[in-house]
């Protein structure tokens, strides 16, 4: 993400600022999804979906501060009122990179490697209140989890009895929310 940033940031011409904002881009939606996954897995079980849900928050967040900040140097006559919103990109991965060697190796990545013993530390990290059998029995679900994930087909996913209901609610959820138009004000509403 820094070097999409950096790009930005740098950018003498259009081309330059756009490749910047492609890389910016691919990188957010990497963290759009690995962020709740990793969320999720060290979550307790009773607060997943809480935390699982929080990306969504920290996205509103970010563009509230993002147009804040616009909306602070939007009167700057010189390179600075737009150089300072794009530089305000590098705090988060700054805090990330600073915190991120003391953050536990994922236990299902861990197992996925048959490197149990440490899956079995990471996840005890994770759940400092739990005695070893119950960080025992969670890592076995885990396994099991593995085991069995790719046992599906996608034509299932779509089937009526089984998960339509499901995925029908999730797409009509995430196109509910675009075509209402919403990322358009959240994102431009201080330059109109």
């Amino acid at each position: 993400m820094d070097r999409g940033v950096t790009l930005q940031v740098s950018a003498t011409s259009a081309a330059q600022f756009t490749v910047g904002r492609i890389f910016t881009f691919a990188m957010t939606g990497m963290t759009i999804v690995v962020a709740p996954i990793y969320q999720a897995e060290a979550a307790p079980r009773v607060l997943r979906g809480m935390f699982g849900s929080t990306i969504q928050c920290m996205i509103v967040f970010g563009q509230l501060v993002a147009t804040l900040v616009t909306y602070g140097t939007q009167n700057m006559d010189n390179d600075n009122g737009w150089r300072i919103p794009v530089s305000i990109q590098f705090i988060m991965p700054g805090i990330l990179l600073i915190f991120l060697p003391r953050i536990p190796e994922s236990p299902r990545w861990l197992l996925m490697r048959r490197k149990r013993s440490e899956a079995f530390q990471s996840l005890q990290r994770f759940r400092r209140h739990s005695s070893d059998d119950e960080v025992n029995h969670e890592l076995d679900i885990l396994e099991n989890a593995i085991r069995t994930e790719n046992q599906g087909s996608w034509a299932e996913v779509f089937d009526k009895k089984k998960y339509g209901i499901r995925t029908l609610v999730a797409v009509l959820a995430m196109f509910g929310q675009q075509i209402t138009g919403q990322a358009f004000p959240s994102q431009y509403g201080v330059v109109f």
